[in-house]
């Protein structure tokens, strides 16, 4: 049985017909399902269809840090400068570990800044602090003092770009 689009239900016979009018005893018996405002009826289906990706559970999560930082204002320049050096040898030199490394500065506050990395697996989130670039990282936040505060988050990516 094939749904009406969202509009075709409020009038004439389709509003008449509508499967959402029904009562869920109904529902119930003729195995209905609702699914990003598509029906379905699965009566002859064996299982669940492992194709549509609302079904479909993840194989692997992706670890994600999403880290929040404020820098000095007189120190922002620099820091860009690191950032971008981090990123891009993360990307191009950790062999395929790093899936994504993103440098995004807020628009509203000139000085805060988050970065948003994605790694393949565990070990390559941990193969990337043993990096020389990393260490760059490490030494800039640890002698200028530029980081004013920092906030990590540690998430798993379960879909979305660079999976």
């Amino acid at each position: 049985m094939a749904c009406s689009s969202w509009r075709g239900l409020h009038s004439g016979a389709a509003a008449a017909a509508s499967p959402l009018r029904r009562r869920p005893r109904e529902l119930a018996q003729k195995r209905t399902f609702f699914l990003s405002w598509r029906c379905v009826r699965v009566s002859n289906m064996k299982r669940w269809p492992t194709s549509w990706p609302c079904l479909r559970t993840p194989k692997t999560m992706a670890p994600t840090n999403i880290v929040t930082l404020t820098i000095k204002e007189e120190m922002v320049e620099q820091f860009i400068a690191v950032a971008m050096e981090d990123s891009r040898a993360s990307l191009e030199n950790e062999n395929g570990g790093c899936l994504r490394f993103d440098v995004l500065r807020d628009s509203l506050t000139p000085n805060k800044f988050i970065f948003y990395e994605m790694y393949k697996d565990e070990a390559a989130a941990v193969f990337h602090k043993t990096t020389p670039h990393y260490k760059m990282w490490s030494e800039f936040k640890a002698s200028t003092g530029a980081v004013l505060t920092q906030e990590v988050s540690k998430c798993d990516a379960i879909f979305g770009a660079g999976l």
